[in-house]
């Protein structure tokens, strides 16, 4: 057993040796990190404990912290998952690897998704095959300054 390792020994005999990751005192439960593996023990289940009780004593006292960094990565975790699940919806299989590309190029500009094989850019204008013109969509009077620049940066990623 190393200096930063701690020795738990079960009321059922088993013992488990690790690192103290954290202490929830909520639950009364203890997690142990051995390599890439994890053991949630809960206080009832200890019989004792051999090691390093300084660094259970640390960890006592940063427990806050361990639990914000863990629901931090959760969140970060879920922001990955909602961009894959994005990126997957701009993927569209039935056009060739250009007109893909100007998607990409475009999505990087602009809001942008598909309806069918129609390229729908920040819901204002509708790119239709042979994606060379752009058409205005659901647009009113004072938007028209706005779309006009939109659409010189829209027909410029065509080009």
């Amino acid at each position: 057993m190393s200096d930063n390792n701690i020795k738990i020994q079960l009321k059922d005999g088993t013992s488990i040796e690790g690192t103290c990751f954290c202490i929830d005192k909520t639950s009364k439960s203890i997690v142990i990190q051995n390599d890439l593996n994890y053991k949630i023990i809960m206080a009832h289940q200890i019989s004792k404990i051999d090691g390093n009780l300084n660094e259970i004593n640390q960890v006592v006292n940063n427990s806050t912290l361990v639990t914000k960094s863990v629901i931090n990565i959760a969140k970060k975790e879920q922001q990955a998952q909602e961009n894959a699940e994005k990126q997957i919806e701009n993927i569209n299989t039935n056009v060739n690897s250009n007109i893909q590309t100007i998607f990409d190029k475009l999505t990087f500009i602009f809001p942008c998704k598909w309806d069918g094989n129609s390229i729908i850019v920040v819901d204002r204008f509708r790119i239709d095959e042979p994606y060379e013109e752009v058409v205005k969509i659901n647009t009113k009077q004072e938007e028209n300054e706005k779309d006009d620049e939109s659409l010189t940066r829209i027909l410029k990623t065509l080009q």
